[in-house]
Formats: structure tokens, sequence, C-alpha cells
């Protein structure tokens, strides 16, 4: 019997869409190779750390290998999260030098949380393959550039230039990185673009996908809940307050709820939604913590599933969404032109409150409707992760062919 190849793999995701991706890679392909998994154990200093085992790869494999961060508890608070990102490049220089001492047949990479793509890439000789789910959006976009916390112009001017030089570090850490990688993979037409923008560098488009088996259209008989649901972090870039704004023009007599799902939130943003939704009368409930079974049942039960963030280079909600039988409203903008199709399973609107208002009005009313089985036919099986298992492992093994 022929030995599978020995495959390392490293990322340091938080939970979300890119972990999840991760994880179904390796699920959906440890028939064929032989994972061993590297990570860094950030301890304390992890702000996911009560999540951190949600679709964890350690589960796939009994070849775990955890470098404890190790930074002293006597280390100045104002100091810790420069400490942390010194301490996690340290590790993955180890890290990689350990990687090309195991003799793999090929290193994985997905993104690290201080520098998008992680260094592991400029230290390790075996042959790469970094899936990158988009740019580090932070080195490109005006709206997240560096910009002093502070209303203080005395304390602004001093932090702006402190701000600036350690984005343009981490920036360069980041592009040197994808160069370096051997293979890029990315998950819609719209990331390969932007990687080719930004970094210059050609990469294979390798679709992500949701778990057919799992997310399902619920029994007939189900009724829908005067709900909509958005999926995603609790931040101005996932953008729920275009939602709120939209939700507050629909007529109170057909008003949904809104429920937004998802474990991350942006300090202080909650309370912003929160207020402008009381303003305006939208009913809100937040959750957090769901259980895959728990999100099926959300997602079968609601009215519609809206998508507002802004530029998502994929997006899982859609297909999920759309799996469980329930149609989309999405703003017309990244890779949800990609996976929504206007007019068929769901609706693409500009970013404008009272355009999505009107697309919600016409779900709501049933001027668009389509049934449960023929939005689940949008995806499947077009994008089971079996499917895009099978992709993945194309792109691996066309890597391997290259040794």
């Amino acid at each position: 019997m022929t030995a599978k190849p020995r495959i390392a793999i490293y990322h340091l995701l938080p939970p979300g869409g890119a972990k999840r991706a991760a994880y179904e890679q390796v699920r959906q392909t440890s028939d064929r190779f032989d994972y061993d998994f590297f990570t860094i154990d950030l301890g304390e200093a992890d702000s996911f750390q009560e999540n951190a085992g949600v679709q964890d790869i350690a589960e796939l494999t009994d070849r775990t290998h955890r470098y404890p961060l190790g930074l002293s508890d006597r280390l100045p608070r104002q100091a810790r999260g420069v400490g942390v990102r010194a301490r996690v490049l340290q590790l993955e220089r180890l890290l990689a030098a350990d990687i090309d001492a195991g003799n793999y047949d090929a290193l994985v990479v997905h993104h690290q949380q201080f520098t998008q793509a992680p260094t592991v890439l400029l230290h390790s000789a075996t042959p790469s393959m970094y899936y990158a789910q988009e740019p580090r959006r932070a080195s490109f976009e005006y709206s997240r550039r560096p910009r002093p916390r502070t209303a203080n112009p005395t304390l602004a001017a001093l932090q702006l230039p402190v701000l600036r030089s350690v984005d343009a570090a981490v920036r360069s850490i980041d592009t040197r990185a994808t160069r370096a990688a051997d293979l890029v993979l990315c998950n819609s037409y719209h990331s390969a673009e932007a990687l080719w923008k930004c970094y210059g560098v050609e990469a294979t488009v390798c679709r992500l996908g949701v778990d057919l088996d799992h997310f399902v259209p619920p029994p007939a008989s189900t009724r829908r809940d005067p709900v909509v649901l958005a999926v995603g972090a609790l931040s101005a870039f996932k953008d729920p307050m275009l939602t709120v704004e939209a939700l507050g023009r629909v007529a109170l007599t057909s008003r949904p709820e809104l429920h937004l799902i998802g474990e991350r939130v942006t300090t202080g943003y909650a309370e912003e939604v929160q207020r402008r939704a009381d303003e305006l009368g939208v009913k809100i409930e937040r959750l957090t913590n769901l259980s895959d079974a728990e999100l099926v049942q959300r997602y079968q039960r609601a009215q519609m599933t809206v998508c507002t963030a802004r530029v998502e280079p994929f997006g899982l909600t859609p297909i999920e969404s759309l799996a469980c039988g329930t149609p989309v409203v999405a703003v017309r903008e990244g890779g949800y032109r990609e996976t929504v199709v206007d007019g068929v399973n769901g609706l693409l609107v500009d970013r404008d409150p009272a355009a999505l208002a009107a697309a919600m009005e016409r779900i709501l009313d049933k001027s668009f409707h389509r049934s449960r089985k023929a939005l689940r036919a949008n995806v499947d099986p077009a994008y089971g992760w079996e499917q895009a298992g099978d992709a993945f492992a194309a792109q691996l093994e066309r890597l391997l062919a290259r040794r």
C-alpha cells in the first residue's frame, strides 16, 4: 500500500468562516493526505479563547504540535500586545524549522491573526500552498488605515507616525510572505483579482462549501418565524447597521425582528447598533455560541438572510442559508455576486437602506418567492464540501507534482 503524502498544516485563525474552511479542507481530504497540525497556543492572549476548540483541526489528527506563547506575566499591560506579536513571529520561525526537519511533502498555511500571511512561508523550504481568503485589508483599504484612538490632537500627532510605521512593517511582512508561497489559492474570482492587484500573485480559485448533510431544509410543514438573520461579526465592516436602517423603513405591520448571530464584537459597536434600533423601533436579538444544529434551525425558520458585509471575499452565509431553503438578500459587492443570483435564489441590492428595505419587502409580501427545494438546488451539489474538498485535493496534488 502506497503511503499517503505527509502534509504539515498551520494556521492561527479566530472562529469564523476561514477557520471552518481550514477544518473542512482537512476533514474532506484526510483519506488522501496524512496531516500534522501546527499551531501556537495563545493562552490568555487569545481574545476568542472560549471558542478556540470550534472546528479545531486537532480533532482530525493525532499529531498536533502546539507551541506555547510563553510570555512573562510581568510584561506591562501596555506592552503585552506588542509582545504577543513579536513572540508569534519568533515561534513561526521555530515552527518552520521543525516542519523542514520533519521532511514533510508539503506545507499548507492559512491566515494568522497578526500579519495575515504567516511568516512560516518566509522561513520554510518545504513546498508551500497558501489559502488566502483575501488580502490584508488594513494595508490596502482607506477605511482601515491606522488612525489614533484619541480625540486629543497632541496625542494623535504623536501616535500617528508610530501607527503608520507598525502598519508599514506588517504590510511588508504580509506581502513578502504571500509572494513566498509556491502556490496561492483563494475562495472567489473577486479574491483572485484583489490578490493580483495587491500582491501581484496569480491565485487559483478553489471555492469553499457547505455541509449539505447538515445544512438542510426543514420539513415542509415548518412555518417561518418573523425574523431576518444576519450572521457574522458585529462590526462596522459587516455593517448590520444597514439592515437596522432598512428594517426601520419596513411597515410596522410586517416588520420582522433582526437576529444577529456571531462571536466577534467590535468594542462599542453593539451599543451603537442597539441605540439606532431603539430609535427606529427595530427589535434585535443577539445570539452567540450557537451549535451548528442551532444555527441550522435559525436558518430554516427565518424569513430571509441578509448579507451586508463590505466587499466580502466569498461569504459562507449565503450558501448556508440557501442550503437550508432560505432566500438571501445581499449587497451587490465582492463574492456575494458569485453565489447570489439576482431574481433566482435571492436579491442583490446597492448599499442603500431604501433599496435593501424594498428587497426585503419583496420577500415578505411574496412578490419574490422561491420554494425551499428550488433554493436548495442552487447549492446542491455545486457547493458541497465534498466537491470543495476534491478541488482542494487536486491543487495539493498539483503542488506535490512539482517536487
